[in-house]
C-alpha cells in the first residue's frame, strides 16, 4: 500500500511539473535522437495509456523493481548541474514499441518530462529491427561509453522497449518492458529529480534557542 501511495504521488508531481513549466512558458524541446532528429510517434490513433498497452500485450506477473537497482538509486543524489541520460531502445518492427510510442504515458509522457526537467536528457536509440543490431552513430556523444560497453559484451540486440538511466557515467537504472516505463522509469526519475531540488534549495537556518517567537 505505501509503495502505491508512493508511485501515485510521484505521479501526481510529474503532472504539476508539466503544469507548471507551461505555464512559465518552458519551451518544449524534443525527444532526439543521436543524429539529431526528432523521435516522432507514428501515425496511428493513440492509445489510451498504459492500461491499453497492458491489454495488448501479453499477460505478465508485476514485478518490483529489483533489489540492485533499489539499493542503487537509495544512494544516488543528483547535483543541481548534473544531466540524467535516458536511453530508450526500440526497433522499427517492434509491436510492444510501438504501443509505446502511441500510448498517451509512452512517448508523450517521456516529452513532458524533457519539458519540464531541462537537466532530463532522453535519447531514442531504434534499429531498423528485432533482428539487426544498434549502431554507434545512433548514441549521443555523452553515451558512446555505454556503445561501447554493449558492443565488447555483444549486447547491442537489447529487448525492446527497455530503458536505461546514467548519471555521472555510471548506469544507476535498467529494465524492460511498455508498462515498466509509467510503474518504474517515471518514478525513479521524478525521485532523483526531487533529491536534486533538495540539493538545490538552500539549509534551514534553525532558530536561536534563546529568541522566544510570539
Amino acid at each position: 500500500m505505501h509503495a502505491r501511495l508512493v508511485f501515485a504521488t510521484l505521479l501526481i508531481a510529474a503532472a504539476g511539473l508539466t503544469t507548471l513549466a507551461r505555464a512559465a512558458g518552458v519551451p518544449s524541446p524534443e525527444l532526439t535522437r543521436a543524429d539529431g532528429a526528432a523521435a516522432t510517434t507514428p501515425a496511428t490513433p493513440p492509445r489510451e495509456g498504459a492500461a491499453a498497452a497492458a491489454s495488448a500485450a501479453p499477460a505478465r506477473t508485476a514485478r518490483a523493481p529489483d533489489d540492485a537497482w533499489e539499493t542503487i538509486i537509495a544512494s544516488v543524489r543528483p547535483a543541481p548541474d548534473d544531466v540524467l541520460y535516458v536511453l530508450i531502445h526500440s526497433a522499427v518492427d517492434c509491436p510492444y514499441c510501438r504501443i509505446w510510442k502511441t500510448a498517451s504515458d509512452g512517448l508523450a509522457s517521456a516529452k513532458k518530462i524533457v519539458d519540464a526537467r531541462p537537466k532530463v536528457r532522453m535519447f531514442l536509440v531504434e534499429r531498423q529491427s528485432l533482428d539487426g543490431v544498434e549502431q554507434r552513430s545512433q548514441y549521443p556523444e555523452e553515451l558512446l561509453f555505454e556503445f561501447e560497453r554493449r558492443k565488447a559484451g555483444n549486447k547491442l540486440a537489447p529487448g525492446v522497449p527497455s530503458f536505461d538511466v546514467f548519471l555521472r557515467g555510471k548506469l544507476v537504472y535498467s529494465t524492460s518492458g511498455v508498462v515498466r516505463w509509467t510503474t518504474e522509469v517515471i518514478p525513479v526519475l521524478l525521485t532523483l529529480e526531487g533529491r536534486r531540488d533538495e540539493a538545490r534549495a538552500p539549509a534551514l537556518l534553525p532558530a536561536d534557542p534563546g529568541t522566544v517567537v510570539r
